[in-house]
């Protein structure tokens, strides 16, 4: 895993407040990774060079349906013709997000291993675990995470935290 893929893994941190019958909210919090998608589509939607890349010699990128479909010359919009539930549903209404460089929101992965299970851990623990959590399999975190500590201040029953991963 790449520096810059960890801008996508944290794509988002969701805590949502849902209404009990009568009693005071109810705190749910949901962490979304997105693993793999670069962080230049992710805050600035369809990158025309890469677009222009998969194109046949001759072939003019204005002419090609997606992109008449995803561009415009405002990143904020094109990033919303791209994933608009993530930026329209998820993060107008709910969320927050970390990694816009532009913004000066950096993130950066300081494991030395540089895939999954190592980063993953780092994201959600906080630091690196590199003697413990070195190879993508199976092994029990020893350490408790953001999202443990979450529940318990909030008081959210266990299913009131989830992470959905790819």
């Amino acid at each position: 895993m790449s520096p810059w893929r960890l801008v996508a893994l944290s794509a988002a941190a969701l805590t949502l407040g849902v209404g009990a019958a009568a009693q005071s909210p109810r705190h749910n919090v949901v962490l979304i990774t997105l693993d793999g998608a670069r962080a230049a589509e992710m805050f600035g939607g369809l990158d025309v060079d890469i677009l222009r890349s998969t194109l046949a010699d001759k072939q003019k990128v204005e002419d090609t349906p997606t992109y008449k479909r995803f561009w415009t010359p405002d990143s904020q919009v094109r990033r919303e013709k791209l994933m608009p539930f993530f930026w329209g549903t998820l993060m107008r209404k709910h969320g927050s997000i970390a990694g816009n460089r532009a913004l000066g929101s950096r993130v950066y992965l300081t494991n030395r291993h540089w895939f999954s299970y190592p980063g993953y851990s780092e994201m959600l623990v906080g630091r690196t675990q590199d003697d413990v959590i070195k190879s993508n399999d199976p092994v029990q975190n020893p350490s408790r995470t953001v999202l443990e500590v979450l529940r318990e201040r909030l008081g959210a029953p266990r299913q009131g935290v989830a992470v959905f991963a790819s």
